[in-house]
């Protein structure tokens, strides 16, 4: 749900919001809405604390974790596809070896 809000803001806000709205290609009504909803708690946040795992090294070896699920997917993917795994893997990983912003990330 939405509503409407009208507020008064000093001619500097609003010079800045112009110039905001201007760089993004959106008005300064959404810019100011999402300035706003950039202020309010995330609602995710409610949640920390509250799930157990007995993974507790996350924080340390996300990019291992994440990486190990992207390869599980892309395993099942390439079974599904009657393609034989490694190779799928091989091809992934030449590619990514080859892109340059893959090379400038690691």
């Amino acid at each position: 749900m939405s509503r409407t809000l009208t507020i008064a803001v000093s001619d500097e806000a609003y010079e800045e919001l112009l110039c905001r709205a201007g760089r993004d290609s959106q008005s300064p009504e959404l810019v100011a809405s999402s300035i706003l909803s950039g202020l309010l708690p995330d609602p995710l946040l409610r949640l920390m604390g509250t799930i157990t795992s007995p993974v507790s090294d996350v924080a340390a070896r996300h990019d291992e974790y994440i990486g190990e699920g992207i390869y599980s997917e892309m395993v099942r993917s390439a079974d599904r596809q009657g393609r034989q795994p490694e190779r799928a893997a091989a091809e992934i990983s030449a590619d990514t070896l080859n892109d340059p912003v893959m090379r400038l990330a690691g």
